[in-house]
């Protein structure tokens, strides 16, 4: 018998994300059976729909579909992204409510066996079955936020790439998933079929991190006009020495009064929002020109060089010179 694998497709989902597991999938098989001259039927992969299709985001539909209630307890169950990885609080409650009959689906599942697996918004089925049970999640790096709002009993970290607790698992992005079946493949047959199928396939078996992937996007619209104007003098004046009393003095409140501001409408206190606008100086500048790393930390303002190296491998999970051969130009 093979590994019966079920992908889970839902209106709005990720097209190319199902289909890019069903190729690795399928070309794992065809390792298995031509390479490794083992067996063809390794994996046995089904998707799985309450509709006959669905119709991506993208716009094209996905199908034929198999009912979920209908198909046996899968071995693995991949829950590729649901929705879109841009999308508010706002319409969060009426997808959970469109998904209530699978978070139940996932729940029986999981009891009878199955390991789950979620990429990217696909992590909404993990929090919202609750078979996460407050374990560490990731997810997108710009879902991280939402999904931590709307699920504030879960862990969702998006600097990592991966999280697997054995019986669910949990994947970043989206266009990354192709990386991590080359390691479900390891960890359901072998190492040996999982890097046949990677060369087979040209995908890099290492699964990394979301940290090097990750831009700053200060949220603006948050209605406090006074930060708005701090946020706007900061992207200007970020490279030059700025203190929390300068700051309170322009809006003319008291500096606790002003930190509690800040961190209200963007989420992040005054100090971090500053590091952050510059780690995206400093990124931009490694993909853009050749200077030096230590010129480029002076031109931010940090006067300790070894101190932001430091920060900058934290954030990133590189250092400033492996980031400026993997994104410089």
């Amino acid at each position: 018998m093979g590994i019966n694998i079920a992908i889970v497709v839902t209106e709005r989902c990720h097209a190319s994300s199902i289909f890019s597991v069903v190729d690795m999938l399928l070309a794992s098989n065809y390792c298995s059976g031509k390479i490794l001259k083992e067996r063809f039927d390794i994996f046995d992969v089904t998707l799985v729909g309450y509709e006959e299709q669905c119709r991506a985001s993208s716009g094209y539909t996905v199908g034929p579909l198999v009912n979920p209630e209908a198909v046996k307890r899968p071995d693995l169950v991949i829950v590729p992204g649901v929705v879109e990885s841009i999308f508010s609080s706002d319409r969060m409650g009426e997808q959970l409510t469109r998904y209530q009959r699978w978070f139940e689906l996932i729940k029986h599942w999981h009891q009878q066996g199955a390991v789950i697996c979620g990429a990217c918004t696909g992590n909404i089925f993990l929090a919202g079955s609750g078979v996460a049970m407050g374990r560490s999640l990731t997810c997108h790096w710009i879902s991280e936020q939402v999904l931590s709002t709307t699920f504030p009993q879960e862990r969702f970290n998006a600097r990592e790439m991966l999280f697997d607790h054995g019986d669910i698992i949990s994947l970043g992005g989206a266009y990354a998933i192709q990386h991590i079946v080359i390691y479900l493949i390891e960890r359901f047959v072998s190492r040996e079929l999982a890097m046949a199928t990677s060369k087979l396939m040209m995908v890099e078996p290492e699964k990394g991190m979301q940290s090097p992937f990750r831009l700053f996007l200060p949220d603006k619209k948050h209605g406090d006009s006074a930060i708005k104007d701090i946020q706007d003098w900061l992207e200007v004046h970020f490279r030059h020495a700025v203190s929390i009393a300068d700051l309170a003095a322009r809006m003319n409140v008291s500096e606790r009064q002003f930190c509690r501001r800040f961190k209200n409408a963007t989420g992040d206190s005054p100090g971090n929002y500053i590091q952050r606008l510059r780690l995206e100086f400093v990124k931009h500048a490694l993909e853009s020109n050749d200077k030096t790393p230590s010129a480029i930390i002076w031109e931010t303002g940090y006067e300790d060089v070894s101190s932001f190296r430091r920060l900058f491998k934290r954030e990133t999970g590189m250092t400033m010179n492996e980031y400026r051969k993997r994104f410089g130009t």
